[in-house]
């Protein structure tokens, strides 16, 4: 299982986001990111005050996507960290790429029902 180390040293974000992100909820500046951000967003998204467990999880989703590009599929994630994503995030998996500042997919949803069943994740 992979290690991410998270650290959060940053003063609180009392600054409304609401020009920052699109209609969906992602931040239209990925550069804009940060942990306060992040909070924001998952308040914004009814996920609560971010936990160790969380943000490990956005920790490896944000690494993920600078190697490979792509969002992870969310049985790699569970595969990868040990952690089911639904534990963290239990209405989409997709509010994690929110929280982790990650961009909006162009053509809608970042995977579709034939890439899903061909990796086994339905």
């Amino acid at each position: 299982m992979a290690t991410y180390a998270v650290t959060v040293d940053t003063p609180a974000l009392t600054t409304d986001l609401s020009d920052c992100l699109n209609l969906h909820g992602y931040l239209t500046d990925v550069r804009l990111w940060n942990w306060d951000v992040a909070q924001v967003i998952a308040d914004s998204e009814r996920i609560g005050k971010l936990t160790l467990g969380h943000l490990q999880m956005l920790e490896y989703v944000r690494h993920y996507f600078k190697c490979y590009s792509k969002w992870p599929f969310p049985v790699r994630m569970k595969k990868d960290l040990g952690i089911n994503p639904k534990r963290f995030f239990h209405t989409d998996p997709e509010i994690i790429f929110k929280v982790a500042g990650l961009p909006e997919p162009v053509a809608g949803k970042p995977w579709d029902g034939k890439s899903l069943r061909d990796c086994n994740c339905l």
